[in-house]
């Protein structure tokens, strides 16, 4: 792993807890000025969930065609595809609490979001670290064969 691909993930984590942060501290702000706190909170909860979605698919297709073979370390390289990797997990993390603690209920519609952030930060934290391994294997295998 590179040095700058932790520097990424470092400011990843310190920009969802500020989010974190803010969405917390909003609700208590909104609940004691007004009646409707818990309704700020979600709206503050779905933004993100619209937004996390919507930037994980955006890399994903950009992965998939553009950055397919030759310019595949230049993504993966990125800080965008680092924090969309790990806030979708957060994202997925704070709707499987909430579902854990009967915070929100299962529905139908809201199902599709969690396996969207779901499947979104898998993927992306799957082609971050453990294809990156198998990669970086095949490359040492073959040049140890090469120098041989």
């Amino acid at each position: 792993m590179k040095k700058q691909h932790f520097i990424y993930t470092t400011i990843s984590f310190i920009l969802i807890n500020i989010w974190t942060l803010y969405s917390f501290f909003d609700y208590y702000e909104s609940a004691t000025k007004y009646s409707t706190g818990s309704i700020t909170l979600l709206f503050n909860f779905l933004d993100a969930v619209m937004y996390s979605i919507g930037i994980g698919i955006l890399l994903i297709l950009m992965r998939l065609f553009y950055f397919r073979k030759n310019k595949k370390s230049k993504l993966k390289n990125n800080f965008f595809y680092v924090f969309a990797g790990l806030f979708n997990l957060n994202i997925s993390a704070i709707w499987v609490i909430s579902i854990c603690q009967s915070l929100i209920k299962i529905e139908n519609e809201s199902l599709y979001f969690v396996l969207g952030n779901f499947t979104i930060a898998i993927f992306i934290l799957f082609d971050l670290y453990i294809f990156n391994q198998k990669e970086n294997r095949g490359l040492q295998i073959e040049g140890n064969i090469i120098k041989s």
